[in-house]
């Protein structure tokens, strides 16, 4: 599953498969990095072709797919190979979107920041599997829920667990892949439970 974190009027999110080579999404480690975007609730989602849909707009990279010799493609109005294929697209641009080079694992929004945290979206050809086993560290990246600004960058020594973050009290708990849990606060202060 791709995290979503939602308020009164935005909705936010991750994409890893933003690249689709027709029906197949696709991703690629280590090369763009992770899409995290804001939406407005009131944004939905349309299929090209039903009463009422307007143009797509191009949001994420695309894929080139060529129309001649493809049997099926020419009809752009049917949204083949336009965002989603022939699923899904959108016709407004989201509020805000950064490209991260965070395997995003857990996200949660406190006040007006957005908190993101995970491994490095790095590939290393000598240990492809270092960041996805957790031995090249993480980090918690804060926004601006508003703008989408960043704010800041914390190191953590392990990525946490698939949505294991939550804000309370004014701190940032994480439960963390080595089973211990990190408490970040404001002032800094990083506090380890044992496992």
């Amino acid at each position: 599953g791709q995290l979503l974190v939602v308020d009164d009027e935005k909705t936010y999110a991750v994409r890893v498969f933003y690249r689709r080579n027709v029906h197949s999404p696709m991703f690629f480690p280590g090369k763009e990095g992770y899409l995290l975007f804001a939406d407005r609730n009131a944004n939905e989602p349309q299929l090209v072709g039903e009463a009422g849909w307007r143009k797509p707009v191009a949001w994420l990279p695309q894929s080139h797919i060529p129309r001649e010799g493809n049997p099926g493609l020419d009809n752009v109005s049917r949204g083949f190979g336009a965002d989603k294929g022939i699923g899904y697209t959108r016709a407004e641009q989201p509020v805000w979107r950064q490209w991260l080079g965070v395997r995003i694992r857990a996200m949660v929004k406190a006040g007006d920041t957005l908190f993101v945290a995970g491994a490095p979206d790095v590939f290393d050809p000598k240990d492809p599997y270092a960041a996805f086993e957790a031995r090249k560290g993480a980090k918690v990246v804060a926004f601006s829920a508003r703008d989408g600004k960043k704010l800041s960058e914390t190191p953590l020594e392990y990525p946490p667990v698939f949505d294991g973050m939550i804000a309370a009290g004014g701190r940032l708990f994480a439960s963390l892949r080595d089973g211990s849990v990190v408490c970040l606060s404001a002032g800094g202060n990083e506090h380890d439970s044992s496992r």
